[in-house]
């Protein structure tokens, strides 16, 4: 018979001795395919989506603006004279539907507009407020009319000054006009005046159609009423407005449904060099637009997002490549261990290693293929395709690994006390010198996976093993000596006995000691990340909810709505007064004033949760000097020098009181200073934008519930979802949870392979000891105390090593892009975190007693039955 046949034979009637353990096979490197390839594709899936968000966030994909006047501007002037706006406007927005491939694969409609300035409105002797008139390319198209018609060319003589507008329904009612009716424009501060001519009222074809965002009050007064021109009427409109003209915008939506995470850099080529160079696209065009690349800044954050998420998976990836890995040589050596016997018997009666490792291969491959793609039958639940390569990757070294584990143990050569001793402190150098090259390096700025960060952590985990495996025999004698001095010979025996445990040898050690570090330090960093975007929404709202309003009046007719409907709820008006200078020593500096009622807005700070509420009681109602509260650029300057506020036309004589709570800059431009409003000229305070800040019970819902045009609300909830980058932190967030589980599965699955297959061995033994005497209570009190030492010690240093992992990462690992801003490399409570992996670790020590004592069952009763 030939050598393959007969390994094939000799496989099938091992497979057959030692089904359970060949199951357990089968299932662990199912398990590592499916994580092989689902990690992978879910971080992907995650990227993708984090990319297409980033990409939703853009205001255009590009965009091209000018100024559109009808009569002649002097040489270098930056308006374009014309005579037909709508014409234009509409030639544009065609023009712009004919990108390059790569940009129009994630281009969505195209929109032009052409906007006046504002005006004053009046009919008679009834002000309307602010109107602008405007022309939308196909904004009227399709438009149902419910009276009158669109404006026409002939609805006024050429050179009346009259211009024929249509008002959507919700504009005319706002406004109380109808067809017919006539409306007087005044420029704010000039004599020039026009009149528009209502010729009809419509409801729009599609109210959700893109054109419609980009003319805000068109369907409805918000802030400023629009009327809407047709393409005949923008001649009439560049006639009656003189010196003013429209402001002509276009831009192509983005429509990121068909954008990947690997095609963001060659969008962000492709959209810089168009925006640079559009005249290559547009060949032929007469004066071709100025294109802006809109989308430069939400590419960036996307590209800085990925790096960011993949050096956080990094982590997760060396966790399940290195304790997956060694689980898989463990049970293989377990087998062989298991096999050893008939191992040295083939080879003593003359069969060759490479026989004896063919033999191996030829066993395992079928097994372990078989169990890699069942194993990537099941990570079709998050890829889109079978994992063809992750499948072969994980058979293969399986395969290989079973094959090694063969020959270690033909050989029976451990390495002598030198050589040990070399590869011991080659791996110390190892991890070492791997934390100082992480560390100096920085931020990944990997695409892909940063080969040194995933080395990382498993040398140093490696390297406090070695540390361990030096230590734990020490351990062991002391408490061998404790034992001596005890009464009865239990734990005598137990300690002895784990002295030369199999689960005390330095490959399951190492197992549970990496599981367990990588677990806890996955936990903690998908804590600290989910810590740091609760930091990021708290910062960047000030309170609970912030609402903006146009003056300070109507901020505090807004607090007193928001506290009828919340009463529970703390809330406070503040006026913010742009554009004061705060004079030090003669050198001055732009800040934004926020002139605040102290107690309430304390109030609000503690019912949110912001710290520094008690520097607000240093502020004071008087005049000279004025109390000022600043933030940190101007903190540092100001103390100690002589200080002036200056508003507009008053200077007001300060004194620093102290540093801003809860830093405004991070939710305001620029430098801020806060001072008591009733210390400031009411003129400042009446003329000054408002703000509404709201906090406790309640006050989230309500300020929401006030939300109207031209107040814009945000909350803390409503950052959170606004924040492009969240879908990628929660795809982040869930990989390094499922990780940690995955984890301790593989880590459970180790120590159970220990006790199952070691069972016939302490079976014997455990015999021997019954015959001496042992009670069937001491001989379950031995095996506990023979596992619990080297499980305990695994245990304690890697939740040691696992919650010191993201601080010593934490130069490496640079997550603000996906945290907004903010990030806490670990979550309040590590310790917490740790001992929960340890009590995790200890419940899987009782459920491998627990089959430990099943398996004692089926041992020998006597030393006669073992023989």
């Amino acid at each position: 018979m030939s050598l393959l046949p007969l390994a094939v034979l000799l496989a099938r009637r091992r497979l057959r001795a030692d089904t359970g353990l060949a199951l357990a096979t089968a299932l662990l490197v199912a398990l590592c395919a499916a994580l092989a390839a689902a990690v992978p594709a879910e971080l992907r899936r995650s990227l993708d989506a984090g990319a297409r968000a980033e990409l939703a966030s853009a205001p255009a994909l590009v965009s091209a603006s000018e100024q559109l006047v009808r009569h002649d501007e002097p040489a270098g002037s930056d308006v374009t004279t014309v005579t037909y706006a709508g014409s234009r406007v509409d030639s544009r927005v065609a023009l712009l539907r004919h990108l390059p491939p790569r940009l129009a694969r994630v281009a969505g409609p195209v929109t032009g507009t052409a906007v006046s300035v504002a005006f004053d409105g009046r009919t008679g002797t009834r002000a309307l407020g602010t109107v602008r008139v405007a022309y939308g390319a196909g904004a009227l198209a399709g438009a149902r009319w419910v009276t009158g018609r669109g404006p026409a060319r002939d609805d006024a003589p050429r050179g009346s000054g009259t211009v024929p507008v249509a008002l959507s329904v919700g504009v005319a009612r706002g406004l109380g006009l109808a067809v017919g009716d006539r409306v007087r424009l005044t420029r704010p501060g000039a004599s020039e005046q026009a009149e528009l001519l209502v010729t009809g009222t419509f409801i729009p074809a599609d109210a959700t159609a893109p054109v419609w965002s980009r003319l805000p009050g068109a369907l409805a007064p918000a802030g400023a009423a629009v009327a809407l021109l047709s393409g005949s009427s923008t001649t009439a409109a560049l006639a009656a407005l003189p010196g003013t003209g429209l402001q002509a915008s276009y831009a192509v939506a983005p429509a990121p449904g068909r954008l990947t995470a690997a095609g963001v850099p060659a969008l962000r080529a492709a959209a810089a060099r168009w925006a640079v160079r559009p005249d290559l696209a547009l060949s032929g065009v007469d004066d071709p637009p100025v294109l802006h690349d809109d989308v430069e800044g939400p590419l960036a954050r996307a590209v800085a997002a990925q790096r960011a998420a993949t050096a956080l998976v990094s982590l997760l990836v060396a966790a399940l490549l290195g304790v997956g890995g060694l689980v898989v040589l463990l049970v293989g050596r377990l087998l062989a261990a298991r096999r050893g016997a008939a191992l040295h018997l083939q080879v003593a009666r003359g069969a060759s290693l490479r026989q004896a490792a063919l033999l191996a291969l030829v066993e395992a491959l079928p097994l372990v293929v078989g169990a890699a793609a069942l194993g990537g039958l099941a990570a079709l639940a998050v890829g889109p395709a079978y994992p063809v390569v992750p499948v072969l990757l994980v058979g293969v070294a399986a395969a290989l690994a079973a094959v090694a584990a063969v020959v270690t143990t033909v050989l029976r050569r451990p390495p002598a006390g030198a050589a040990r001793v070399v590869l011991e402190a080659l791996v110390v150098v190892l991890a070492t010198a791997a934390l100082v090259a992480t560390r100096g390096r920085g931020a990944s700025a990997a695409d892909g996976l940063d080969v040194l960060l995933v080395a990382t952590p498993l040398l140093l985990v490696g390297a406090v093993t070695v540390v361990l495996l030096r230590c734990y025999p020490l351990l062991l004698r002391g408490l061998a000596r404790g034992a001596a001095r005890l009464r009865g010979a239990v734990a005598l025996v137990g300690v002895t006995r784990a002295r030369t445990s199999a689960a005390a040898t330095p490959l399951p050690l190492l197992v549970l000691t990496l599981a367990v570090a990588l677990g806890v330090g996955d936990v903690l960093l998908a804590s600290g990340l989910a810590s740091a975007s609760a930091t990021a929404a708290r910062e960047r709202v000030g309170a609970a909810a912030r609402a903006t309003t146009g003056t300070s009046a109507q901020a505090t007719r807004l607090a007193a709505a928001v506290h009828r409907r919340a009463p529970r709820a703390s809330v406070t008006a503040v006026a913010v007064v742009a554009g004061a200078d705060l004079d030090i020593r003669q050198d001055y500096s732009g800040v934004t004033v926020l002139a605040v009622d102290p107690s309430s807005y304390a109030a609000v700070l503690r019912a949110s949760a912001e710290p520094g509420a008690g520097a607000l009681a240093t502020l004071g109602r008087r005049r000279d000097p004025v109390d000022l509260l600043l933030t940190g650029g101007v903190l540092l300057r100001a103390r100690g020098a002589h200080v002036a506020l200056v508003l507009a036309k008053d200077r007001l004589p300060a004194r620093v009181a102290g540093r801003a709570p809860a830093d405004p800059r991070a939710w305001l431009p620029g430098e801020v200073v806060l001072a008591d409003a009733a210390a400031l000229p009411p003129a400042v305070v009446a003329q000054a934008s408002g703000l509404v800040l709201a906090g406790g019970p309640g006050a989230e819902e309500a300020l929401a519930a006030q939300a109207a045009p031209g107040v814009q609300v945000v909350t803390r909830s409503s950052w959170r979802d606004g924040d492009p980058a969240r879908r990628l932190l929660a795809g982040v967030t869930r990989l390094l949870r499922a990780g940690s589980i995955a984890l301790l599965v593989l880590a459970g699955a180790a120590l159970l392979l220990v006790v199952v297959a070691t069972a016939r061995g302490r079976g014997a033994e455990l015999a021997v000891a019954r015959a001496l005497g042992l009670r069937a209570g001491q001989l379950r009190a031995t095996g506990a105390v023979e596992l619990v030492p080297p499980v305990l010690v695994a245990g304690v240093v890697g939740a040691a090593c696992g919650a010191a992992l993201p601080r010593l990462l934490d130069p490496v690992l640079d997550p603000l892009p996906l945290t907004g801003g903010a990030f806490a490399p670990a979550p309040a409570d590590p310790l917490a975190t740790a001992v929960a992996a340890l009590g995790a670790l200890l419940g899987l020590l009782v459920l491998a007693l627990l089959v430990d004592g099943s398996l004692r069952r089926r041992v020998p009763r006597t030393p006669l039955e073992a023989l």
